[in-house]
């Protein structure tokens, strides 16, 4: 059965059912915005609709996902065109990102991005009310989500920008492990760092060319140990779900990729662990039919 929930809003690119709520971020049509959602009726209606935090910053490359932490705070994921808030708390990473460029910068020719400076995209931290809101990190380009493993680290898989594939810039979409007052890096246009930079934190693994979307860890997944461990990582233009097997590495960690499935066309949106042990994952967007799928394992390992 299918419900449909009549909002005040419209353009969701995150949804999150945390502490009795629902919880959606808007990205379309110039809104950029964070409401909660109760169902007080009890009827399935979530009639009660409360914006809880507006936000600077729209569209593709706007504010974007929202994920439940460990500890009952919500993650905020926003693309390269969001603007972070001004009521930040302290403990923020340095709000100060001068791009010091020695040589006048190339920016993109379609204007993409075109004089938006860092801090660029990012991953920030509120409480249940959309206060407190503290930036985890910075300088991604366009990070659709982050999933959190089961030992508490936080990752994401940051875009690439296709555009520039062939300059001495380009940097492929990867996975990145997202540590507190990091800098990933991006800069517009030239501008980008280079991964070698000791300013900027490498990524656990490089995946390739692809428009990243949903991600989320295997946990509570009835498949094989390995693929409840694994991050899954989704691609929309190539339509792959990878698996991204993580071992530590140091301080961090490094990792293997690998295509868990995928189909032409095959628009990936989103991904959950279901109280089943299946997976679920939606594909869609850009006006393309919208589907739900279901995977479950068949076999005999552990």
């Amino acid at each position: 059965v299918v419900t449909k929930i009549d909002t005040k809003f419209f353009g969701c690119h995150g949804l999150l059912f945390a502490h009795g709520a629902l919880y959606a971020c808007t990205s379309e049509k110039g809104k950029g915005d964070i409401w909660r959602l109760r169902d007080t009726k009890g009827d399935g209606s979530y009639a009660e609709q409360t914006l809880i935090r507006a936000l600077k910053g729209s569209g593709e490359h706007g504010p974007h996902q929202l994920v439940l932490d460990r500890d009952g705070s919500i993650l905020v994921v926003g693309g390269n065109h969001t603007k972070l808030p001004d009521d930040e708390k302290a403990g923020a990473p340095v709000k100060r990102y001068d791009e010091d460029d020695l040589l006048k910068k190339y920016e993109d020719a379609n204007g993409h991005a075109s004089g938006i400076k860092a801090v660029g995209g990012w991953i920030a931290r509120m409480d249940k009310d959309g206060k407190d809101w503290i930036r985890v990190t910075a300088c991604f380009r366009n990070p659709y989500d982050g999933a959190v493993a089961p030992d508490g680290d936080i990752f994401s898989y940051d875009s690439d920008m296709e555009w520039d594939m062939g300059s001495p810039w380009y940097l492929p979409t990867r996975i990145n492990p997202v540590v507190n007052g990091g800098d990933y890096g991006w800069r517009s246009g030239s501008g980008r760092w280079p991964a070698y930079y000791a300013d900027s934190l490498p990524a656990t693994v490089d995946v390739g060319p692809g428009s990243p979307t949903g991600s989320i860890f295997g946990t509570g997944a009835k498949f094989p140990v390995k693929y409840q461990r694994a991050l899954f990582a989704l691609d929309w233009t190539f339509g792959t779900m990878y698996a991204i097997h993580t071992e530590p590495n140091m301080s961090s960690y490094k990792a293997t990729k690998e295509e868990f499935l995928s189909r032409t066309p095959l628009p990936l949106t989103d991904v959950v662990a279901g109280s089943d042990g299946a997976l679920y994952f939606t594909v869609g967007g850009r006006g393309t039919q919208s589907e739900l799928f279901r995977v479950t394992y068949v076999g005999t390992e552990s």
